[in-house]
């Protein structure tokens, strides 16, 4: 699915946070899109989680625990192939995409290839 939705019109895609798990994902974004890792710390994640109880790895033992675990596999990963890391922590939803937005504009303004011209840091 993600090579498909790769090899389709330009858009954007949240993968979940399992999809870096597989070599082949990780290969496949690294090659073939832009990719922005939302970073949010373990505090932020169960304050936003609290009431969530549709996500099968926080449903047995300890979210917290579990959440550090994850960050600890996952974030690592994230970063390898990441062209952009973005702290949404101290953010609600829309105002992390709308300073996002905005820097990653200012960032691709005058680079006519768009993001892939000069990756950010």
């Amino acid at each position: 699915m993600l090579a498909a939705l790769l090899a389709g019109p330009d858009a954007v895609i949240a993968t979940g946070g399992g999809a870096v798990l597989d070599s082949g994902n990780r290969r496949l974004l690294a090659d073939g899109g832009f990719v922005v890792y939302l970073r949010a710390g373990v505090p932020a994640q169960l304050q936003r989680l609290e009431r969530d109880r549709t996500r099968p790895l926080l449903a047995v033992g300890d979210r917290e625990t579990t959440l550090r675990r994850l960050a600890d596999e996952r974030g690592p990963l994230y970063a390898d192939v990441a062209d952009f890391a973005f702290d949404t922590t101290a953010l609600s939803t829309p105002e992390a995409a709308k300073r996002l937005a905005a820097m990653l504009e200012a960032e691709w303004r005058g680079h006519p290839a768009g993001p892939r011209a000069e990756p950010a840091a």
